[in-house]
């Protein structure tokens, strides 16, 4: 059961994500602020790492559905995560840490949900070129969130 419209809808999932990865990549990159400490910053250029990878099999994907990717399909998606991102650069609230961890966390609900609805179009899309398994790999942004939760909870008991 084929259906044209499913893989424009897979496409569009696949395209955001891809997007989403360039711009954490690109953001986390050049996040070196003084308040940021060394473990944040191995965390962040971790992530940095494996989002370029995911950047790179998204886009091979995307090639293979035959498309050419479109940040014009993805500027929502990037903008809400750009406004959020210009919050973690504001100084002097000494929440900036509290913005980051938003910002992975919207970012990575946003990827996980291109491979949880990617579950429901599969069976749909015309091509064989989707691999779920490489939709989007949780453990690229969780050691992160999960950092940035232990340091607020620590935070806070003391």
């Amino acid at each position: 059961m084929e259906n044209k419209s499913t893989d424009k809808n897979y496409f569009y999932f696949i395209n955001r994500s891809y997007y989403i990865s360039c711009l954490l990549s690109e953001r986390l990159d050049e996040l070196n602020e003084p308040h940021i400490s060394n473990d944040l910053k191995n965390h962040l250029n971790e992530a940095v790492i494996k989002l370029r990878s995911q950047g790179n099999v998204l886009l091979d994907l995307i090639v293979r559905l035959g498309e050419t990717d479109s940040a014009n399909l993805a500027n929502s998606s990037v903008d809400f995560l750009e406004s959020k991102f210009e919050n973690i650069l504001q100084p002097g609230f000494g929440f900036q840490l509290i913005y980051l961890y938003d910002y992975l966390f919207l970012a990575d609900c946003m990827m996980a949900e291109t491979r949880r609805l990617s579950g429901f179009l599969l069976p749909h899309v015309s091509t064989d070129a989707a691999d779920l398994n490489n939709l989007y790999d949780s453990s690229i942004l969780h050691p992160t969130i999960n950092f940035l939760k232990t340091q607020f909870q620590s935070t806070l008991v003391s």
